[in-house]
């Protein structure tokens, strides 16, 4: 479905049904796409779909094969990071770039979790939050300069599964899988986390979209 401010219209469907795709996509309304998910049959998947405002079409691969990935960016300038696989280690550290048609192994993150948030681009992302070993979720945060990953400040709400949007100045954080479910949001200033006013209700895997000043935060559990 698209979005044009006040109502939503239905366009064509998904190749296959998916679960954990909330940010697991970048890009616009009219050129975007995804990666990875989780549906039957067989479980975690890697490909890749684009979105060319009324259709989607399958690219090449991701290159593992997991779910609750973290992208950042646009149709043809992208990166994506982390997930979760169902082979040991569960918790991914892989990041690779996207060109708009296939996929280029960069360094790793330097924490391996999946669920994150994130938010930027391709030369100027950031990821925050999600789930590792122990403790089972963190809030810590990592920028990308286009090469290299580097962390910086943590959260004031750890979480799994938080809908991330906006710049890596400029970025905002919602929601999150706790128990219950987190309404709060916080927006980062390019060094540090604050709190800022709660969503009307506590959700995880909200679709995200927008920026810290204008956003959305669709669907969710």
């Amino acid at each position: 479905e698209s979005y044009n401010g006040t109502s939503w219209t239905a366009g064509n469907v998904i190749p296959a049904a998916l679960r954990s795709l909330n940010n697991s996509g970048a890009g616009t309304q009219a050129a975007g796409f995804y990666v990875g998910g989780y549906g039957p049959p067989g479980g975690a998947r890697n490909t890749t779909q684009e979105w060319d405002g009324s259709s989607w079409s399958a690219t090449n691969n991701f290159p593992i094969t997991s779910y609750h990935i973290g992208s950042m960016g646009t149709q043809t300038a992208a990166v994506s990071c982390t997930g979760e696989k169902q082979t040991a280690p569960a918790r991914s550290a892989v990041s690779a770039e996207y060109d708009g048609s296939s996929w280029t192994a960069g360094n790793s993150v330097n924490t391996g979790r999946y669920g994150v948030g994130s938010a930027g681009t391709q030369t100027a992302g950031l990821i925050f939050a999600g789930n590792v070993p122990a403790p089972p979720t963190l809030g810590t945060t990592e920028e990308y300069d286009g090469t290299s990953w580097s962390t910086t400040s943590v959260t004031v709400y750890p979480a799994n599964y938080s809908g991330g949007a906006g710049i890596q100045t400029a970025a905002i954080k919602m929601g999150g899988e706790s128990t219950p479910n987190q309404a709060v949001a916080e927006t980062y200033n390019g060094s540090s986390w604050t709190s800022i006013t709660a969503m009307p209700a506590g959700k995880n895997g909200a679709m995200p979209a927008g920026g810290s000043d204008a956003g959305l935060a669709s669907g969710g559990y």
